[in-house]
């Protein structure tokens, strides 16, 4: 049994990191669009690893950390969003 985590978790999880980071729209739907495309290709940890870079160079001087909501839940999740695999194999 394979374990998938439905698309629009992902593009939720997604959705709501890109909010934190910028206020208008067209900047948020550029960063989800991209991020969901990379995930889609297979580079959940890539893009993973970018949004925590994000979130870390954002919070300096605010907060320790670096990690947000959605990324947690993505990092969690990787092992379920091997999308670029489960397309290939039908």
């Amino acid at each position: 049994m394979i374990d998938i985590l439905n698309i629009r978790h992902v593009s939720s999880y997604v959705w709501r990191t890109a909010m934190l980071f910028y206020p208008h729209r067209e900047h948020q739907e550029g960063l989800a669009r991209d991020r969901l495309l990379r995930i889609l290709q297979g580079n959940v940890c890539g893009v993973i690893a970018g949004l925590r870079q994000m979130a870390t160079e954002r919070a300096e001087g605010k907060a320790p950390g670096g990690d947000c909501h959605g990324v947690r839940l993505l990092r969690e999740a990787r092992q379920a969003v091997r999308y670029d695999e489960y397309l290939a194999a039908g």
